[in-house]
């Protein structure tokens, strides 16, 4: 078993209603779990590498993690999303295509039955992909139904109020649109909304170069040494175990053995072992000389493996944008004063 890093990191982005944005925060979760039975990390040290986006992370000394008990901390960045949501509306209704949105139509007739189109776009700009897409669109008190304009990728459930529309996946740099038909009919002069947007989705990648790591130690792993006279006189045999009965995969890296006059055993091993169950998982022996039973000084360095996974998600809120309406009274065009 390995400890885990997890990076956790979130964006939440308000855009007007041209898609300008707002506002933007990006806000970041490091958690440190130790998801044995039994087994405590010590003297952990969380360390990490990143860009200047990267703000309030905190190398620190945590003194232990016990079992199903994480520790975590919070960071900042200042990356802005790379999810763009684009909205065109066309109030007039004539078969187009996506190319064939015209955006300088904003008008509509009051007491009229019509129909506009609207083009909802999911630009990922990102180099991975983003999944569990959902858009929420909502409408106006004046739209009396819709219809999605195939082909469209992901999947519409029935046409309720307000529209949700989900997709699975959406490919890195790549964009994904969806085009509605909206049936409408205006009471009054007052302007139509074309109504709020909401974005979620979510991925297993980060938006930041954060690189965390962590050295920590934990029970029941230990450097055993123990000391045996030969046949032959002043002749001692020295043995060496590395034992993990711990919880936890082990990466050790060095051992040291000696007396203070001589170093007998000096190992860079830099290689990963599991528990065992009779704890021993590296040994090593030697033969030295010494007239009295010698006095065994040993050093070793250790750590607990562990993997670093990651989870990000966006929320995007868009405001609406206004539609004018005009009354056509004896053939003449009556437009609410602006």
């Amino acid at each position: 078993m390995k400890a885990n890093i997890l990076v956790d990191e979130k964006i939440d982005v308000r855009l007007d209603p041209k898609g300008n944005i707002i506002e933007s925060k990006g806000n970041g979760i490091i958690k440190v779990s130790n998801n044995t039975e039994n087994t405590t990390l010590w003297a952990i040290k969380l360390s990490g590498t990143h860009g200047p986006d990267v703000v309030g992370f905190n190398h620190q000394d945590i003194p232990h993690i016990q079992s199903r008990d994480p520790f975590s901390d919070k960071y900042t960045f200042t990356s802005k999303s790379k999810l763009i949501l684009i909205e065109k509306v066309d109030t007039k209704f004539d078969n187009q295509t996506g190319d064939e949105l015209n955006v300088d139509r904003k008008t509509l007739v009051a007491k009229n039955d019509q129909t506009i189109l609207i083009e909802i776009s999911l630009d990922n700009r990102y180099n991975f992909p983003l999944e569990n897409v959902t858009v929420t669109k909502n409408f106006d008190e004046c739209v009396t139904g819709y219809n999605p304009v195939p082909p469209f990728a992901g999947q519409i459930d029935g046409t309720d109020m307000p529209l949700i529309w989900k997709i699975d996946k959406l490919e890195a740099n790549s964009i994904t649109s969806l085009i509605l038909s909206v049936d409408l009919h205006p009471s009054s002069s007052d302007k139509v909304k074309t109504g709020e947007i909401d974005v979620l989705v979510s991925g297993t990648d980060t938006f930041t170069d954060l690189e965390p790591k962590i050295d920590a130690e934990c029970d029941n792993v230990e450097l055993a040494v123990s000391v045996k006279e030969t046949d032959q006189p002043s002749m001692w045999n020295v043995n060496v175990q590395f034992k993990n009965d711990s919880e936890f995969d082990t990466l050790l890296e060095t051992v040291e053995v000696g007396i203070p006059s001589e170093t007998f055993i000096n190992e860079k091993i830099s290689d990963y072992f599991s528990p065992k169950i009779d704890g021993v998982a590296w040994s090593k022996e030697a033969t030295i000389k010494s007239n009295d039973y010698p006095e065994i000084k040993k050093e070793f360095k250790y750590q607990v493996d562990y993997d670093v996974a990651a989870i990000n998600s966006i929320k995007i809120h868009k405001e609406t944008e206004l539609l004018n309406v005009v009354e056509i009274t004896s053939n003449k065009i009556f437009e609410p004063e602006q």
